[in-house]
This record gives C-alpha cells, structure tokens and sequence, in this order.
C-alpha cells in the first residue's frame, strides 16, 4: 500500500494483516482523488482545505489528501491497535505537525472547537458490515464538524443500498468492483 499521487507519491503506508482492517486501495484513492480536484460539481478546493476521516484506520485517505495539498487532517479512530499504525504512518510521511487524532468512537464525537469545526472533505468509510454511516454524517453536522458547504465522500460495498439521510443530495455516486463511492452534501 502506497501513497498515489502528491509530496509523498510512492511512499509506503503500514497496514496490519487481519483484523478486518480494509484501507481504500491504491485504485480507489487515485479515482477518488481525481474526481475531488476535476469533477464537475461545486466543490472546495483541496489545496489547502481542512479534511476530516472519521474511520481513519491506517489513514490511507486522509494521509493522501495532506500528499495531494490538503492543510489539516483531523484522524478518528476508535480501535487501538490500528491507532498504533496510523501514528506510525503519520510519523513515517512527516505529518506530525498537520494531523489531530481523535481516539474515539465516531458517532459519539463531542461538539468541534473551532480550529476542528468547517471541514471542506469529509471521508467515511466505515466497516462494510456496519450501518452507521447515516448517524455518524448527523453527529457530525450537528455538533460543527461540517458545514454546508462540506462534500462527504463515503466508501461503501456495491452490494449495499445507502439511505442519505433526507437533508442530503448525492452530488456522485461510483462503483469500482466490490466497493461503491457516494459523494454527497447538505441540500440548501
């Protein structure tokens, strides 16, 4: 696992063998990343925004959003041994200074301080088996960590149906073999 485009192109991440950890594969990163700086549709800039991955894991996404320019990343993960490989990889690709990690539980965030709060990408990509998505993209909005003008990028299984909570448009939606990314935003 590697690093796809940015200051960091090729550098590797750590991932641990087992334990149901899934980071979004090289290919998937690259369509996605691709899709936030040339889609079609209103979107903030990724050079210096300020992102957010509530299922950080490794930190495959968010680490390639700072590659790519990003400013911030705000990392949650709630599972302490992946915890170690995400600081680990954090360290390894000298973000230290860009990166504020969350050890918890991402559907029971408190509300953001303000250097938190406004996040422009917003990445969730939860465990396949899991239907928690909708209440974590609520929790979220309703205590600051988003805003209007936030685009959400979710990684789901192309076997699964995802109901967008109704305040929600779906802005993209694209399939790439077993997994699925919806691209969505608060409707005005």
């Amino acid at each position: 696992m590697r690093i796809v485009g940015g200051s960091r192109r090729g550098r590797k991440i750590l991932s641990p063998k087992g334990l149901g950890v899934r980071p979004t594969s090289e290919r998937i990163r690259e369509s996605l990343f691709d899709i936030i700086i040339h889609g079609q549709f209103d979107k903030p800039e990724l050079n210096k925004s300020k992102v957010i991955d509530f299922f950080a894991g490794t930190g495959a996404l968010g680490l390639e959003a700072l590659s790519r320019g990003a400013k911030s990343l705000i990392a949650i993960e709630h599972n302490k041994y992946t915890l170690e490989y995400l600081r680990k990889n954090i360290e390894k690709l000298e973000f230290s200074d860009q990166v504020t990690i969350i050890n918890g539980d991402a559907t029971q965030l408190p509300p953001a301080k303000e250097y938190q709060s406004n996040c422009s990408y917003a990445f969730l990509d939860p465990p396949y088996d899991s239907n928690i998505t909708a209440e974590v993209i609520k929790c979220a909005y309703q205590g600051g960590w988003l805003d209007i003008n936030t685009v959400i990028v979710i990684e789901i299984s192309n076997q699964r149906n995802f109901d967008i909570p109704e305040e929600f448009k779906i802005i993209d939606d694209r399939s790439y073999g077993r997994s699925r990314l919806l691209f969505i935003r608060l409707s005005n």
